[in-house]
């Protein structure tokens, strides 16, 4: 059973920012990251007076956020999760390559993988919208609106589904694809061809308008539906298509303090965020409040908290992994310092190489079928089933993300790491470091000691078994097809995934094969030995043996 420690989003968690039990983090560096910084939340009743103050109820914001509706999705609090990339019905249509090569197929879309989910999805709708386009932008604009106040109605019913197929027909009367020939869906179909860049077009509908000479904001238009899809997707957890939306808002208005925030809340809710995001993130969030300060104003209670919620994330996760190296470096030192002889460890290491090879390839093929378990739930609107599968995604994630730490650890940078740490970090280790560091036998200890340790992440799983099997099943027939000029045995590959699942000392490998085969070479000789000493104890002269 997985243990359910991450205590997310109940509403009697403590306050995020009340917490500084720094002192008791690190002292125990094996402590999960996603725990520590995620385990506590700020409660709605928190911050209720405040967002209320925000919506535009409180004179002095009513001037800085006149460019927003007051029907549109509002800045509020999400969920953390591991983002999941949102799933079309219309994907595998831009993934097909038809008769192309691979090489050919990807020279001949560069434009179109570059292209957000949101604009891709475009190209296939209704055939009345296409109708609206052509008109006046005054038209456009009154259909617009009435398309995004549809949205916004199922937002706050939260039908989230529903909203999103709605806000994406609103953003296509303003920008869209379409195709440039005679290629259409049912051509697509009928006739299986690939779209290409040369099939398609980019269009905006106000690319002709000058802003200063007309009476409609077209940037605040397109900014509007582009904050709304970027709420809707959030509260779906597809916090990097919400950032593909928020990017393209940024283009329209750079220093528009909402699409700012939400750009750093797409970092922040996103678990699987690196240091890198969490950069850019801090710089929206202060470029965000920057704007109210300039106009002496104190921004809203929301910006700040969420600039204080990152700074809180960036500085445990600092801790964090520091402290992670520290003690997989203690622990790996008195292992290495516990054995008696000093060997080479490189046979080790090659043998648990091949065994973490195969099990990270096992959790990316879990991790996509998870991704097409949600999406089966999303399309078939089964909200029960579809949050089941989001915690035990969330569950095995942590699993993958600790699995992928380790796999994808470098044992020479992390060294250099722990050597540039402060005098008083812990000099005793960096002595032993000093030292152990001449020997080689040290450094392929450490490399076979951190694959054990991811190999303990992936034994200690408990994963859903189905998933797992279906994995398994993948890689075996992936091999079977790949060796089947060699009349390689499938079940042969299958039990040597098993045996690694299991964790046995040894990878099978061909070696266990020339060895049957040398001993069916030794039956055969004694055989055919026996029958030589049988024949040599008869009379051959005695007329009995003939009869």
């Amino acid at each position: 059973m997985y243990s359910n420690h991450l205590g997310l989003h109940t509403k009697n968690s403590k306050n995020f920012f009340k917490s500084n039990n720094i002192q008791s983090f690190q002292e125990d560096a094996s402590y999960d990251f996603q725990s520590y910084v995620y385990s506590q939340k700020m409660t709605e009743s928190e911050l209720s007076e405040n967002l209320e103050n925000f919506n535009d109820k409180e004179e002095k914001y009513k001037n800085l956020f006149n460019k927003i509706d007051k029907d549109d999705p509002p800045n509020k609090l999400f969920n953390f999760h591991y983002s999941i990339n949102y799933y079309s019905k219309y994907d595998y249509l831009f993934k097909f390559q038809g008769n192309l090569s691979k090489k050919e197929f990807i020279q001949k879309t560069q434009k179109i993988r570059n292209y957000p989910l949101h604009l891709k999805q475009t190209l296939f709708l209704s055939k009345n919208l296409s109708d609206i386009r052509n008109k006046d932008f005054s038209f456009i604009k009154i259909n617009f609106n009435e398309i995004r106040k549809k949205g916004n109605k199922l937002y706050k019913k939260k039908k989230f589904h529903e909203s999103l197929e709605t806000y994406f027909e609103a953003y296509s009367l303003l920008n869209y694809l379409q195709f440039t020939g005679p290629k259409s869906y049912n051509n697509l179909i009928q006739n299986h061809m690939p779209i290409l860049d040369s099939d398609i077009k980019e269009i905006n509908v106000f690319s002709n308008i000058v802003d200063d000479e007309s009476e409609y904001n077209v940037d605040d238009t397109i900014v509007s539906i582009l904050l709304c899809l970027s709420n809707n997707f959030m509260e779906l957890s597809h916090f990097n298509d919400a950032l593909n939306c928020l990017n393209e808002a940024n283009n329209y208005d750079d220093s528009n303090p909402n699409v700012l925030f939400r750009r750093s809340q797409c970092v922040l809710y996103n678990k699987n965020s690196n240091s890198e995001d969490y950069k850019q993130a801090m710089q929206d969030i202060y470029k965000a409040c920057k704007y109210f300060s300039d106009r002496k104003v104190e921004p809203p209670m929301i910006f700040k908290q969420q600039k204080k919620m990152l700074q809180e994330v960036i500085s445990n996760k600092n801790i964090f992994e520091k402290n992670q190296i520290i003690k997989f470096i203690s622990d790996a030192i008195n292992a290495y310092l516990g054995y008696n002889n000093k060997q080479s460890w490189e046979n080790y290491i090659r043998k648990t190489n091949i065994q973490q090879d195969l099990q990270f390839k096992v959790l990316n093929i879990m991790k996509k079928k998870y991704k097409m378990i949600i999406m089966y739930y999303i399309e078939t609107k089964n909200k029960e089933k579809l949050n089941l599968a989001f915690e035990e995604r969330d569950q095995f994630m942590e699993k993958y993300m600790g699995f992928k730490f380790f796999y994808k650890l470098n044992i020479i940078n992390m060294l250099e790491t722990v050597l540039k740490y402060e005098e008083n970090d812990s000099n005793s280790l960096k002595y032993k470091i000093k030292e152990l560091i001449k020997l080689k036998s040290f450094l392929n200890f450490l490399e076979y000691f951190k694959n054990k340790r991811a190999d303990s992440i992936f034994q200690d799983g408990n994963f859903n078994i189905k998933i797992i099997t279906y994995a398994i099943s993948k890689i075996n027939s992936e091999k079977k097809y790949k060796n089947k000029d060699n009349n390689e045995s499938s079940e042969s590959y299958s039990s040597q995934i098993e045996k690694v699942i299991k964790n046995n000392n040894t990878i099978p490998d061909n070696f266990s094969i020339s060895v049957t085969f040398i001993l069916l070479l030794f039956s055969l000789f004694f055989i055919c030995y026996q029958y030589f000493l049988f024949l040599s104890n008869f009379n051959f002269d005695n007329p009995q043996l003939f009869g």
